[in-house]
């Protein structure tokens, strides 16, 4: 019988092929039944055979056949000894075999755990190196030169980048930066346009005197930004690039890996320069008394959380067409020195445009106001657009001056309006739809009114109560400046 094959040293079972579980085979228990009482049976009938037979060749015959049963008597007994020899070779086997496992099982644990431990070393390594570059890249800021503080800016963009949690944060240090107190004297302020008022008097003494404006008439001069300054300026610019690349999502099809998610930012009294945040994504945002040096452009950008704009200075052009304010927003008492371009713009909750001055065109065709909004005591010093814009819920203009034209053609007024001692130098309303109570309560209107085809819901609810026409009344509000 071929010896069995010894199992593999456990050290070395990683170097084997893996071993099979061996199978015990039982002796059968016939082979016990049947076994002994045969060679006992065989025993006793020769021993009769050797005393009842009397002939000697008889007996011979008689010998030999139970030598022959004798000697077949051994072989059954070293048979079953082979058997018993080979079942305690397979247990020896068996016990071998889970010995061998066992030790498999030993080592695959093992070698679990160092891997968790180098994986949870690996990461502590990590974090400890994020850490540090994030804490010398905040010291670094502070650095009186420009190059350090350009590559403390770029230092914390990967540690950002590489690091999801530390993203906010990372933006909350960039924007602490940009709130800083810009370096540039007030001479060295960048160039804004002056607007220049004139009055037109009406040839009679009793008509009270509005300011009109004009077009520009000069830009104010400015000297280069100081050395200091410019530097600092190319700081800031890459401090906001680096925000801005990071806010744009890409394509839903094929969206920007270096995309930053749910990001706010606060921005509150920073100074910006040519700012540029097409297409961003942005949370919660605060740009209250923050100047916006240069053009603006917030082109299809989407603010999900609160917006402030509150106090904010645009010196330049500022657009948002087809931005989303998807949460409360406020512009109260901003200042665009020049054109602003809200067209297609959406409002999804309530709006606060009080006290805005617009110095340039103000131009708002198309755009959805779908909570209460609020122009009151709104300065619109130029050209003013609203055509095509639907109001969903109230809108108040109360005390808004209109000093260029003002088109609200085909515009659409679903609640309460109000245009309550609004002053309008030229206002077509042409095809405009008031749904709900519309009231110009003593509006002033200096040049011409044109408000054909305009429908009012229900005509009990329309009041132009001491409304004022420098001009001819519109024939299209006879009805309602009779009674």
């Amino acid at each position: 019988m071929n010896e069995p094959t010894r199992p593999a040293h456990p050290d070395s079972v990683t170097d084997q092929a893996p071993l099979t579980k061996p199978r015990l085979r039982p002796i059968p228990r016939w082979v016990v039944a049947v076994g002994i009482p045969a060679m006992c049976l065989v025993a006793v009938a020769s021993g009769w055979l050797l005393i009842s037979t009397s002939a000697t060749s008889t007996q011979l015959d008689a010998l030999r056949t139970a030598g022959t049963l004798g000697v077949g008597t051994g072989g059954a007994v070293a048979l079953w000894l082979a058997v018993r020899r080979q079942r305690s070779t397979e247990l020896d086997l068996l016990q071998k075999y889970e010995t061998h496992q066992l030790a498999e099982r030993v080592a695959a644990q093992n070698a679990a755990a160092a891997d968790r431990a180098a994986t949870h070393a690996e990461h502590d390594a990590r974090e400890r190196r994020l850490t540090d570059l994030y804490l010398k890249a905040v010291e670094q800021l502070g650095s009186d030169k420009a190059a350090v503080r350009h590559g403390a800016l770029y230092a914390l963009e990967r540690v950002a980048q590489d690091n999801v949690g530390q993203r906010q944060t990372v933006v909350d240090v960039i924007c602490a930066y940009l709130r800083a107190p810009y370096p540039a004297s007030p001479v060295e302020q960048p160039t804004h346009r002056r607007v220049v008022h004139r009055s037109l008097l009406t040839a009679s003494k009793a008509r009270r005197t509005t300011a009109i404006t004009r077009p520009v008439a000069f830009t104010t001069p400015v000297s280069d930004l100081s050395g200091e300054a410019r530097q600092e300026k190319e700081v800031r610019l890459t401090a906001q690039k680096i925000i801005s690349g990071h806010l744009w999502p890409g394509d839903l099809k094929d969206p920007d890996p270096s995309f930053w998610a749910d990001i706010d930012l606060d921005l509150a009294g920073a100074t910006l320069f040519d700012t540029e945040l097409d297409g961003v994504v942005v949370g919660k945002a605060n740009f209250a008394a923050a100047t916006f040096v240069g053009a603006s452009r917030f082109d299809g950008a989407t603010f999900s959380g609160r917006t402030n704009f509150d106090d904010a200075v645009f010196t330049a052009d500022a657009r948002f067409v087809g931005a989303k304010f998807e949460n409360y927003s406020s512009f109260s008492e901003a200042k665009f020195n020049n054109d602003a371009d809200f067209a297609a713009v959406r409002f999804f909750e309530p709006a606060t445009l009080s006290g805005i001055t617009f110095s340039g065109m103000a131009r708002f065709k198309g755009a959805r106001f779908s909570g209460e909004t609020l122009f009151d005591a709104t300065k619109f010093s130029s050209y003013t657009e609203f055509s095509d814009a639907r109001f969903s819920d109230d809108a108040w203009f109360a005390e808004s001056t209109f000093s260029g034209t003002a088109t609200f053609e085909r515009a659409s007024f679903t609640s309460f309006t109000s245009f309550t001692d609004a002053v309008f130098n030229t206002a077509t309303f042409q095809e405009a739809n008031f749904a709900g109570s519309t009231e110009f309560i003593r509006a002033h209107f200096i040049d011409s009114a044109k408000f054909d085809q305009a429908h009012f819901g229900d005509d009990q609810l329309v009041d132009f109560g001491e409304a004022k026409f420098d001009k001819a009344e519109p024939e299209a509000l006879r009805q309602y400046l009779t009674r």
